[in-house]
């Protein structure tokens, strides 16, 4: 019985930390839901594709997930270049943004807001004729804990990584003044009211 109750509850607390996705992890992600977009509204799942990306030096790897979520969508992307169909797909910017950071409580640790964000346009050419053309932007805003940003940047990949603001030195201060300002009224009040 002991064992049971054991293993239930390393199982619930274990299920209370969830992980932490990277940031790259969110960009593969995003190319999904532009894949998406030009799957269900663009393209046509019997026809055969070419797939051309233009991306500058530093999305290059991003190159092979664009290629791998066009093609969970269904599209038949062909690597010859017989096809009649294009997809020209253009990454326009990738990058992550750290706008400030807040205090998870008056007590609890620092909490870094993160927001990634990916745009850029795409094109279905037949022939070298336009018939299919559409701009794209997401992005994801989510809090993660300051001290755990080198978990989900990527040293490697430059645009996985994000500036960090730094803690705000004030309340570093007024917090902990503020508990022992505490801590001495309750102390004081304890022995005066006792003594009466």
């Amino acid at each position: 019985m002991k064992k049971k109750i054991l293993i239930l509850s390393v199982l619930f607390y274990s299920s209370l930390f969830a992980q932490l996705k990277s940031n790259l992890e969110i960009f593969n992600s995003l190319i999904d839901s532009s894949a998406i977009l030009i799957a269900e509204n663009f393209a046509d799942k019997n026809t055969n594709y070419v797939l051309t990306t233009n991306l500058p030096a530093e999305y290059k790897a991003l190159e092979q997930q664009i290629l791998i979520s066009l093609v969970k969508t269904g599209l038949q992307i062909k690597s010859d270049s017989t096809a009649a169909e294009t997809i020209n797909y253009s990454l326009i910017n990738a990058g992550v943004i750290y706008p400030e950071v807040l205090r998870n409580g008056i007590f609890g640790e620092y909490i870094l807001k993160r927001k990634l964000v990916l745009s850029g346009e795409f094109t279905i050419t037949n022939q070298n004729r336009f018939y299919s053309a559409d701009k794209f932007s997401y992005s994801v805003t989510d809090s993660i804990p300051f001290d755990k940003t080198t978990f989900v940047e990527t040293d490697s990949i430059p645009f996985t990584k994000g500036e960090k603001p730094s803690p705000p030195f004030l309340s570093g201060i007024i917090e902990p003044v503020i508990a022992i300002t505490t801590v001495v009224v309750t102390a004081i009040l304890f022995f005066s009211v006792r003594s009466k």
